[in-house]
C-alpha cells in the first residue's frame, strides 16, 4: 500500500473513531448539505413499516438515520463497531426522546440468528461492507428473498466554486468511486448468492448511487 493511501486510511479511521464528533460536520461539508438527503434515499426502496419487521442498520454512525426510522414508524436495531459513534448516537437519540436499540459489533460477525431480517440498510459504508466475511454474515442473517439496501455514494450536479473545492478534497483523499465500481462490486457479491441491482436516485441538486442485494 502506498504511503499516501496509508495516511488517508488513518485519517478515515480517526474520523470514525477518535474524531467521530466531527463526522456530521465533515459529511455536511463534503456533500454541501445533501448528506442527509442521500441517506434518506433508502426510503425509496423500503416497504411500509408494517411490512418490514425488525429492520437492521449496519454502521449506524452518529444515529441520524435511526431518528428518521423512528419518526416514520420503523422498528429497528442498529450496530456499529465504533464505540465513539455508539456514544454519540445514544445521546442524539435520547435527546429526541427515542429509545435506542444499538449494539457495538462488527459486520463481519453479526450477533443475530439465521434468517432473522427481511430488510437491512447501510449508508456510505467503508470497504467492510463488501468483505467476504460481511457478505457471508449478511446472507446468513437475511431471510430468503430479503434485501440489503446500500447507499454507496452521492454526486453533486451543480457546478460552482464550492463543488470544485469538494472535488479537490475527494481527489486528495483518493475517495472517488472508480469507473468500473459496478463490475468490481458485482464480482465480490455474486459468489455470496446475492442478486445485485444498481440504482441512481435523483434529488433536487444531486443524485445518489444505491445498490440493492436480494438474498437468493
Amino acid at each position: 500500500m502506498k504511503l499516501w493511501d496509508k495516511v488517508v486510511r488513518f485519517g478515515f479511521r480517526l474520523l470514525y473513531h477518535e474524531m467521530a464528533f466531527t463526522y456530521d460536520r465533515v459529511s455536511q461539508f463534503v456533500s454541501l448539505g445533501d448528506w442527509r438527503t442521500w441517506q434518506r434515499a433508502v426510503f425509496d426502496f423500503l416497504p411500509p413499516p408494517s411490512e418490514t419487521g425488525i429492520l437492521l442498520e449496519l454502521a449506524h454512525g452518529t444515529g441520524n438515520l435511526q431518528i428518521d426510522f423512528a419518526n416514520r414508524g420503523y422498528n429497528t436495531i442498529a450496530l456499529d463497531f465504533s464505540a465513539q459513534m455508539g456514544r454519540i448516537a445514544q445521546k442524539k437519540l435520547h435527546r429526541q426522546g427515542i429509545a435506542p436499540h444499538l449494539i457495538r459489533a462488527s459486520g463481519m460477525a453479526l450477533p443475530f440468528t439465521d434468517n432473522q431480517f427481511g430488510y437491512a440498510v447501510c449508508t456510505f459504508p467503508t470497504e467492510f461492507i463488501f468483505n467476504p466475511k460481511t457478505l457471508t454474515e449478511l446472507h446468513r442473517v437475511m431471510k430468503q428473498g430479503g434485501e440489503v439496501i446500500i447507499v454507496l455514494a452521492g454526486e453533486l450536479m451543480r457546478r460552482n466554486v464550492q463543488t470544485r473545492l469538494v472535488d479537490v478534497a475527494y481527489a486528495v483523499a483518493n475517495h472517488r468511486a472508480p469507473s468500473d465500481m459496478e463490475k468490481r462490486v458485482n464480482e465480490r457479491i455474486l459468489p455470496h448468492k446475492f442478486h445485485p441491482t444498481w440504482h441512481q436516485v435523483t434529488h433536487e441538486k444531486s443524485r445518489s448511487s444505491v445498490i440493492t442485494l436480494k438474498r437468493g
